[in-house]
């Protein structure tokens, strides 16, 4: 949804159906699959990975997934759901353009706020404009109660703050089904 135009007209399942093409190729190509999961990746990651694509006895598929600092939406509900239940813990001022585009006015001290400080204006000119519909979607998957998972807790993280990462983590592990969900903590 990313590099859709824009006005943006792509949807989550857009990039869900990009994320499952890739893995698709490498499974095809005799890959076992680690898939790491950032931010927004981490809802369009829960939607893609699906039983068809985790690792077989031969060894090919997806056989782990990392969530780093990411999105992890109980199925049926969505981004917005989550803001809802825990507030918007976020230091990220959120610009809304007019064709449905948002972005981070202060990119460099939300996302790059450990770096030097002109490295991170460097960083920040490129960054993209995200499709807000896109993370209006309610989500289904959740792989993570059938694969081996760790989600990674960045500390010092300003757009998902700490207390939003660990409520999440606590929503898995307190669904009914099987969670595999274990937890490491990086600054």
């Amino acid at each position: 949804t990313c590099g859709d135009t824009r006005p943006p007209t792509a949807l989550l399942e857009q990039d869900v159906m990009a994320v499952r093409a890739a893995a698709q190729e490498l499974i095809n190509s005799g890959h076992k699959l680690i898939v790491l999961a950032h931010s927004y990746g981490g809802i369009v990651a829960s939607e893609a990975i699906t039983q068809d694509l985790y690792a077989s006895h031969s060894g090919k598929g997806v056989a782990y997934l990392i969530y780093l600092t990411a999105w992890l939406v109980q199925p049926g509900s969505s981004l917005s759901d989550v803001i809802t239940k825990y507030g918007f813990q976020c230091k990220v001022d959120i610009g809304i353009n007019e064709d449905g585009t948002v972005a981070a006015k202060n990119a460099p001290e939300s996302f790059y706020n450990d770096i030097d400080i002109g490295k991170a204006k460097e960083l920040a000119s490129s960054n993209v404009t995200h499709n807000w519909l896109a993370t209006s979607c309610s989500i289904n998957g959740a792989p993570w109660k059938d694969l081996p998972t760790t989600y990674v807790y960045c500390a010092q993280d300003l757009a998902i703050m700490l207390p939003l990462q660990e409520n999440m983590v606590q929503d898995a592990l307190s669904a009914s089904g099987t969670s595999r969900v274990a937890t490491e903590t990086i600054e």
